[in-house]
């Protein structure tokens, strides 16, 4: 098979902060790492044909954020449209994205420190780019679950019904599992996008940096494949997560489970690198398809905008909702800054149809959480929990998952 025009680069990165740090994304309180499982990474992906050229970022961060961002695009001289920049949303990782305090200080030092070196590797990667062919492929996997639970409670003197952050093996899901496979002319791979729906929220040391099962997972592909760059992109996960359920059955367990219904449960490392370990084997077996050839003769790019104020009460003050996407051949990537729940997943394939699609929340200066409509009356973490930590002011109110829709309609149109 013949390469087509287009022009690929690739570069890894790595990003791991200085020791000991403090991590982001835990509510409780920030943790002080002084180890890391691994290092954390930022994975990039740069394309061009003709005068048309977009950069993907990958990082093992929880956010990128705002500065973060805009000096990349600064060193870079890119515009906002052709800058993909994405988190892992690993939550094992210190805090880059500043005003969310609750979740984690950022470390201005830092943050200068790996703009940077990304922007280096950027430039670099766009300065050496080959021929390549693109192909897509996808699988099944079953390693996530709903943690959105509507359930009758006890509460001291009352009985109530209320939505928790708790197993749900009947909720809504998206165990498909897509990878976009950039090849060199003589076969060999030059990088992995693999984009999978499930929050990297379980590494068991809380006192250790670790990029989550994505850093597992690249370094499966990397024995396999060699060492190339890989990006992870976390799908719409907003509400999916890796399924360790509480099925203890010492007696305080069992109390438990009897009060307030089935929990979830901090795995040990054992059963974490086991089920980590089980996912890779499923994304070995994808990039190892032939996978569908991806005719690729024009890169396009845009960024599409819907104020908060005119899908929420009480955020005028707040950033726009951001819908960002790159389409290459009949291939589209997706990214939103927020956390969408799994449901838009189904919704944004009905408007991309028949392009593949890869959706990642998670992008830039990360606003909050994107629930349903139907989630509004349940309540819940991604409704109204989310909010005080996130400094998210407004309300959703009704009618905003079809102004969601039409913004996936308009980038679209944007990218035909």
């Amino acid at each position: 098979m013949e390469c087509t025009n287009i022009l690929a680069g690739a570069a890894t990165v790595d990003i791991t902060p200085d020791l000991p740090t403090e991590l982001a994304g835990l509510r409780r309180g920030t943790k002080r790492a002084s180890s890391a499982s691994d290092a954390l990474e930022a994975n990039i992906l740069t394309f061009r044909i003709a005068d048309r050229a977009v950069a993907l970022v990958s990082l093992d961060l929880l956010y990128p954020g705002a500065a973060l961002r805009e000096s990349i695009m600064r060193q870079c001289r890119l515009h906002e449209e052709q800058l993909l920049l994405t988190a892992t949303h690993t939550h094992s990782a210190p805090m880059t994205q500043f005003g969310m305090n609750v979740l984690g200080i950022p470390d201005p030092a830092y943050v200068s420190r790996i703009a940077d070196l990304i922007s280096r590797e950027v430039l670099g990667s766009m300065a050496d780019m080959t021929p390549c062919m693109l192909s897509y492929c996808e699988g099944q996997a079953d390693h996530s679950i709903n943690r959105r639970f509507t359930r009758w409670r006890f509460y001291p003197g009352s009985l109530g019904r209320r939505c928790d952050i708790a197993p749900d093996p009947t909720g809504c899901r998206d165990e498909r599992l897509r990878m976009l496979k950039v090849t060199r002319p003589d076969g060999s791979a030059a990088a992995f996008l693999w984009n999978y729906a499930c929050h990297p929220n379980s590494y068991p040391d809380r006192h250790q940096i670790s990029p989550d099962y994505p850093g597992i997972v690249r370094r499966h592909l990397r024995e396999r494949f060699g060492a190339v760059p890989t990006l992870f992109m976390n799908g719409f996960s907003g509400n999916t997560r890796p399924p360790f359920i509480d099925h203890r059955k010492n007696l305080s367990s069992v109390a438990l489970n009897l009060i307030y219904g089935p929990r979830f449960r901090t795995p040990n490392v054992v059963e974490w690198t086991r089920w980590a370990e089980s996912l890779s084997r499923v994304v070995i077996r994808i990039a190892e398809q032939q996978g569908t050839y991806v005719s690729c003769s024009q890169v396009r790019s845009a960024r599409c905008s819907l104020p908060l104020a005119d899908i929420t009460d009480g955020s005028d003050q707040q950033p726009d909702l951001v819908v960002q996407g790159i389409r290459l051949g009949d291939v589209c990537i997706l990214g939103m800054n927020v956390e969408p729940a799994v449901e838009y997943q189904v919704k944004l394939a009905r408007v991309m149809n028949p392009w593949m699609t890869f959706a990642t929340g998670c992008i830039d200066q990360t606003l909050g959480y994107l629930p349903t409509e139907i989630m509004l009356d349940e309540g819940g973490y991604e409704v109204e929990g989310f909010r005080k930590a996130f400094g998210f002011t407004g309300s959703y109110r009704a009618g905003f998952e079809h102004r969601i829709e039409q913004t996936f309609v308009k980038i679209r149109e944007a990218l035909l």
